[in-house]
């Protein structure tokens, strides 16, 4: 039952994970069945049967309302978030040369020009040269057993469908299709972002590696003398070596955060209650979190408006930063992030799909400057702090001073913030 419960509110939270075990799930029980004798697949229904039997429990007890409601409401799987179906990638290199996404998100510049790194947030190709060669060991050493087979079949699967729509070798795209091409047209499916197909497929490099290990122990304890210290010492260095890849190079540096010291302050303490609303620039998003990381530093004393979370927008489709009503405030929060100030709607295109972006910057006039403080009457904002990361931020300033009158600045600069709540 309580399995069950799990499974049924992971769905609810996060129904597109669910959609993507299960999806991957059926496509293990298709090759288990292929290599299977009929007794072992005899054996393995029942096992599922036993192993879904609290989902089924849980599901007559819940009603499948709240099934429902994750699959088809505001939060569903109906489309990819933004649209980026086409544009997550990996590249075939990944899996034994890592990008420099390893580095912070401060080195924009490297990561932009990198020709291995697509345009996924979520990189997790890298496995390394080592490990790779034992997993290949592992396969063609145990190659008899039908367990061997099912994994090696369910590794090509889930590394293309993760490589994305295309085959991508060093930065250059081959516009060869890969399964995960076919699944875009899949309702449902067409939600998965494809690098996650990488968490299957490390799952399956950790077995085969735990296989060839294990292999390793057995033989090493049948054998004495030399060849026992030899076989040891093998496997130790191919350890070693396959740590090392893990180690990050001289110039893997970390940057400072550049919280400022203000926010510790009894100043601090007093503008902003606890629980009040805030309004932040930028938006939390996956590219300036610094929003919710000075959130968590300040013991989650205030709650943030907009920003970063999975929900869904009028068109049906996931996005990842809710653009929140009236439009004119994520507008100007967003382009001034991005540095598009001006220029017209790019609805329709692929940066279209960005959020902020599906509208023009609106003028700075009384009616905007109405709209802002609607926003803050609407969301109940008590503070609206303003920091100096982002490409425009200084317009943002310009938007709120219109509506709200000059800010108080602390931090020579780095802070502007203005009390609009009680």
């Amino acid at each position: 039952m309580s399995l069950g419960v799990l499974l049924a509110l992971d769905l609810l939270i996060s129904a597109e994970r669910v959609v993507m075990m299960l999806f991957v799930g059926g496509l293990a029980l298709l090759v288990a069945a292929t290599f299977a004798s009929p007794e072992q697949r005899s054996v393995a229904a029942g096992g599922l049967r036993r192993a879904f039997l609290p989902l089924v429990v849980t599901a007559r007890s819940l009603g499948i309302a709240p099934v429902c409601f994750s699959l088809f409401g505001p939060w569903g799987v109906r489309g990819n978030p933004h649209l980026w179906t086409a544009q997550h990638h990996g590249d075939l290199l990944e899996f034994v040369q890592p990008n420099v996404w390893y580095r912070p998100i401060a080195n924009w510049g490297r990561i932009q020009s990198d020709p291995l790194l697509g345009a996924s947030l979520e990189r997790s190709f890298y496995i390394g040269i080592p490990l790779l060669l034992v997993v290949v060991y592992a396969a063609w050493r145990y190659r008899s057993f039908v367990i061997t087979r099912i994994a090696a079949v369910l590794f090509f699967l889930t590394s293309a469908l993760a490589l994305g729509s295309t085959f991508w070798i060093n930065g250059h795209d081959t516009a060869f299709p890969t399964p995960f091409a076919w699944t875009t047209h899949v309702p449902f499916l067409s939600a998965i972002i494809p690098t996650r197909y990488m968490l299957f497929v490390s799952l399956i490099v950790a077995f085969g590696a735990g296989v060839a290990l294990d292999g390793w122990r057995q033989s090493a304890a049948r054998r004495t003398g030399v060849r026992r210290v030899a076989l040891g010492i093998g496997a130790g260095l191919l350890c070693i070596a396959q740590a090392w890849c893990f180690v990050p190079a001289a110039r893997f540096t970390a940057d400072s955060t550049d919280v400022s010291s203000w926010f510790h302050t009894s100043e601090f303490r007093s503008v902003v209650a606890p629980e009040s609303h805030i309004l932040f620039y930028p938006y939390p998003n996956p590219f300036f979190n610094h929003a919710m990381l000075i959130q968590a530093d300040t013991e989650m004393r205030f709650e943030i408006a907009g920003g970063q979370a999975i929900i869904g927008d009028k068109d049906g489709h996931n996005q990842g930063i809710t653009m929140n009503e009236p439009w004119q405030v994520p507008t100007v929060f967003m382009r001034a992030l991005w540095g598009l100030s001006t220029g017209a709607s790019l609805t329709g295109t692929t940066n279209g799909t960005l959020p902020g972006l599906s509208h023009v910057m609106p003028p700075r006039n009384e009616a905007t400057a109405a709209a802002f403080r609607e926003y803050v009457r609407r969301y109940e904002i008590s503070t609206i702090i303003v920091t100096p990361f982002g490409i425009e931020s200084d317009l943002v300033v310009d938007y709120l001073t219109d509506a709200f009158g000059p800010p108080k600045t602390r931090s020579a600069g780095e802070i502007r913030y203005w009390q609009v709540g009680s």
